[in-house]
This record gives C-alpha cells, sequence and structure tokens, in this order.
C-alpha cells in the first residue's frame, strides 16, 4: 500500500496494527521511502550480487540483524520442534505412556492449537525478545525432562505410576514453541532485515529453516535407534539452552519500533 504512494489506507492499518496509536506519519513516511527503495532496485549481475550479499554479512549494522535472523532460524528447528511434532506417536510409543500414542498425538495437536492462539495474544503484549528466551529457557528443561525419563526407563526403572509424564513434557514443550521459537524467528526476519537485502535474505532464511529441519528429521530417528531417545532428548536440551545465550545475549527487541530505529539501535550498541 505504502509503495503505491495509498497513504491514507496505509496509515489506517498501520493504526490498527500499533493500537490505535494516532501520531503515524513519521512511521508512514518512513515506510513509503523503503518501499520506493525497494522498488528502485533493478537486476544486477551475479558476481555482483555476491558482492553485495558478502558485504551486507560484515558491514554493520546489517550484518548483525542477518546473522541474527539466520541463527534463530537454525536454532528454530535445533529445538526439536518439528523431530517431536512429527514423531509425536513414535514417542509416545517407545515411552510407554499410560494414554495410547495415537490420542496423545491428537492431545498434542489440540495444544498446540490452543497455545498458537495464546502466541498470538501474547507477542505484542510482552514482546519478541521476552518470549524467545522463555520459549528457549521452558524447551529446555522439558526436554532435560524427557531426557531423564527415558534414561530411567532405558535402564529398567519401573515407571508405570509416571507414565503420564511424557505427554505433560511433551504438551509443555508445544507450548513454549508455539509461544516463542515456533512464530517468531518469522516475526524476527521481517522485522529485523534491511529493506534492500529482504529479497535475497528471505531466500536465504527459507533454505536454513528447510534446509536444518530435513537434517534433524533424518538424525532424529537415528538417534534414537542407535543411541536412544535420552540421547536424542538430551542433544535437543542443549541446543536449547544454547538458544537461550544466544537470546538473552545477543537478540534485540523489535516490538513497536520502525526498522530504522532498530538499526540505529544494532549500530549504537555494536559501536558504529
Amino acid at each position: 500500500m505504502a509503495g503505491a504512494q495509498e497513504n491514507k489506507r496505509a496509515t489506517r492499518w498501520l493504526r490498527w496494527l500499533r493500537g490505535g496509536k494516532s501520531d503515524l506519519g513519521a512511521d508512514v513516511t518512513q515506510v513509503t521511502e523503503s518501499a520506493r527503495r525497494a522498488r528502485s532496485g533493478k537486476l544486477v549481475p551475479v558476481p555482483l550480487l555476491v558482492q553485495r550479499i558478502a558485504r551486507a554479512l560484515t558491514q554493520q549494522p546489517s550484518a548483525y540483524a542477518l546473522w541474527v535472523v539466520f541463527l534463530l532460524m537454525v536454532f528454530r528447528q535445533l529445538t526439536g520442534l518439528h523431530a517431536v511434532v512429527f514423531y509425536t506417536v513414535e514417542i509416545f510409543e517407545d515411552a510407554k505412556s499410560v494414554v495410547p500414542a495415537p490420542y496423545a498425538a491428537i492431545i498434542i495437536g489440540v495444544v498446540e492449537v490452543i497455545a498458537t492462539y495464546l502466541a498470538s495474544v501474547l507477542v505484542d503484549r510482552w514482546g519478541r525478545r521476552f518470549l524467545l528466551l522463555t520459549s528457549a529457557v521452558g524447551t529446555t528443561a522439558c526436554h532435560a525432562s524427557l531426557a531423564m525419563y527415558y534414561a530411567f526407563l532405558h535402564h529398567g526403572y519401573d515407571l508405570d505410576d509416571f507414565s503420564w509424564l511424557p505427554l505433560l513434557f511433551i504438551a509443555l514443550f508445544i507450548v513454549n514453541c508455539a509461544c516463542g521459537f515456533g512464530p517468531l524467528p518469522w516475526f524476527m526476519m521481517a522485522e529485523l532485515t534491511p529493506t534492500e537485502h529482504k529479497n535475497w535474505a528471505a531466500g536465504m532464511t527459507g533454505f536454513l529453516n528447510w534446509g536444518s529441519m530435513f537434517l534433524v528429521l533424518k538424525l532424529f530417528p537415528t538417534l534414537t535407534t542407535y543411541l536412544g531417545e535420552y540421547v536424542a532428548f538430551a542433544i535437543f536440551s542443549l541446543n536449547c539452552l544454547l538458544a537461550s545465550f544466544f537470546v538473552f545475549f545477543w537478540v534485540p527487541e523489535t516490538k513497536g519500533k520502525t526498522l530504522e530505529e532498530i538499526q540505529n539501535e544494532i549500530a549504537e550498541s555494536r559501536g558504529h
């Protein structure tokens, strides 16, 4: 809309997105200018495009923002989100859960739907960074708990009285993911990526996301078969712990900020 100079309509929609904020003139101008710069781009030779990408990945503030986006997308898969979703039935069968595996999978699906709605309510109240950090810490605890459960089971302990625990841990894991590392890396891609780099950065982000998911989904059954479920979940727990440190030390807050404001804050924090 802003790209077509429909400023009135753009203002109305931006006011709705910002929750009724009345003074949006500067924001609309910035969005319009960003769209104009993006439209002014022309096709460039591949060698020149490679040079531009290399420069974007090494020069601040664009480099910082892009690496944060890319690493968030990799960590999104390393949390084990899709491994748990794709192999839910097998996980519950191996856990000897009191709840039959097909029913447990249905329960987890319902929990995911409810948690996704909850995330849509919380994302603009609590901010992206806080939800990402909470998600990383929560998934660390859930995976660690599952790893311990499977370790006890692997070593022959009688866990019949606790066979409901895997359902609880996985449900909590799904809630934590749905409120953080499930949707928010995509939010951060849209809000952190500089306008002039959005085209190729979106492609790179998608490649990292789907490539990481492919590797995790291929490796998960191999790990569970040859090393045991407790090893797989221990690795996921370590990944989530690393993700929490990454978010705490490097991910900026983007809630309610324009791209220019975010870039200025990054430049100041990096001493540029």
